[in-house]
């Protein structure tokens, strides 16, 4: 259903819920490196995922990204894109699940991580399944398993999730023996690894595919059997989707009581994850059953039922939709803050260095003006002036920048406008600088010239002295 991929050793950060969250939260709550901090927070977003409660995984992924910009580390952003993705995922958002992934995509392939990308590209595909576009799921699903050499598959659950996102599809498609061939496939992947989540849906395809070949014991004991886990560890997405399959799977045989009951208990689930298409699924499910089971007057009553869940859900629905904008909104903001930050570190950075290049220029030119003993080259100080020039002038606008987008509110023209201006006030005084300083460089040198023709003219007198005196 969904994938996780960590940060750091390539392990599967997914805990089992059983686990007391409690721990995670205690060693947030002290010190820990920043890197620490995000490698906890992955694994509270992947319980979070596991038991379906969006309501925590919403701030939990929103730290995520903060916490992704601060370090500036493209493996931390990716994950984030991967959590916020499957968070959309699970409320059936699938455009803003695809933005994100997309997002999380070409980063991947940017910095070359083939891992993250595997991963990215089976939730891609775990989407447009969502949306029935199975010749693009099987893309990539296909791109995730050409890319399965290089993410150590020894250590992972990737192969697993890939040859089930392989059997979705199949089962979806209706190939019934490619679907069983993969989904076995997955299962053996499985063997030594402790990941209940993936052996749910292990299991999840194993009953939809006897389902749909109309063998109805073994489809039966695999349902049973994912019901059970399910609800021994409390995962919210496998009780409502066993719930929902099986309910469906016992309409089809006319089974309606037992029908009735796990479907009402599927349609809970739904609920308590907020996630309204399935919450309308398991509705309408829910209504058929009634119809069948019921006489006419709790048919009239389970029709109003429904329409009341309906109206329930849309209403819900608008909600959530407006909480999605809110989310995206606010997801945009993060990162917009964070690339604000970003570059205004690149630009104290510059400042410094173009700081320490005027620093270094002016110290040679007082160093040749000073010097008693040099003869400068006039060519070499109009040299240094122009380079000078140039430096403040690139200093002037990294400083005024900030300043002159906010005034001319990021128009060209108005930019450059300014600095023509800043070029105009330079240009005058640069050029009575080094007139200044040139006179002072051509004064010392004839000065220093002067000095070594009287100390030659001594020198020659002196020799002349010592010839002419008689012996």
């Amino acid at each position: 259903m969904l994938t996780f991929y960590s940060t750091g050793n390539g392990q599967n950060p997914y805990i089992n819920p059983k686990q007391d969250i409690a721990a995670i939260n205690t060693r947030l709550d002290g010190f820990c490196k920043p890197m620490e901090r995000f490698d906890l927070l992955n694994q509270k977003a992947g319980y979070f995922i596991a038991i379906g409660n969006l309501d925590s995984l919403s701030p939990t992924s929103q730290e995520m990204l903060i916490l992704a910009q601060q370090l500036q580390n493209d493996s931390a952003l990716v994950v984030t894109y991967n959590i916020i993705g499957d968070y959309f995922l699970l409320k059936g958002g699938f455009a803003d699940g695809l933005e994100y992934l997309f997002k999380g995509i070409q980063l991947a392939e940017k910095t070359g991580n083939k891992g993250y990308l595997c991963s990215l590209c089976l939730d891609a595909s775990n989407i447009t399944i969502g949306l029935e576009n199975y010749p693009n799921a099987l893309k990539y699903i296909r791109k995730a398993r050409d890319l399965l050499d290089d993410t150590s598959p020894s250590r992972t659950n990737l192969p697993a999730q890939v040859y089930a996102g392989f059997a979705r599809i199949f089962v979806r498609t209706n190939d019934l023996d490619s679907a069983l061939y993969y989904t076995q496939r997955a299962n053996e992947a499985l063997i030594g690894l402790k990941d209940d989540y993936q052996y749910l849906s292990v299991l999840l395809l194993f009953a939809r595919t006897y389902d749909h070949m109309n063998d109805g014991p073994l489809a039966e004991t695999y349902y049973q059997k994912l019901i059970l886990i399910a609800d021994s560890l409390n995962m919210q997405v496998y009780q409502h989707l066993g719930k929902y399959f099986y309910a469906n799977f016992l309409y089809q045989r006319a089974n309606y009581p037992a029908a009735k009951k796990y479907c009402l208990q599927g349609l809970n689930a739904a609920v308590e994850m907020h996630n309204y298409p399935f919450v309308v699924n398991a509705t309408e499910l829910c209504k058929k059953i009634h119809i069948k089971v019921e006489n006419k007057d709790s048919f009239y009553y389970y029709t109003l039922l429904k329409d009341a869940y309906m109206d329930s859900v849309n209403k819900a629905n608008k909600i959530s939709k407006l909480q999605d904008i809110v989310l995206v909104q606010r997801l945009h903001e993060i990162e917009e803050e964070g690339r604000q930050k970003q570059a205004a570190q690149e630009r104290y950075a510059r400042l410094q260095y173009t700081l320490i290049a005027i620093g270094l220029i002016s110290f040679f030119v007082l160093f040749l003006l000073l010097s008693r003993s040099i003869i400068t080259n006039t060519k070499l100080i109009t040299f240094l002036g122009i380079l000078a020039l140039l430096i403040v002038f690139e200093f002037m606008n990294l400083l005024l920048h900030p300043y002159l987008q906010k005034i001319s509110d990021h128009e060209p023209l108005l930019m450059l406008a300014a600095m023509v201006i800043i070029a105009a006030m330079l240009i005058p005084l640069h050029h009575r600088l080094e007139n200044w300083v040139t006179h002072k460089m051509v004064e010392k040198n004839k000065k220093i010239r002067l000095k070594a023709a009287k100390k030659t003219i001594a020198d020659l007198e002196k020799d002349e002295n010592i010839q002419t005196k008689p012996n």
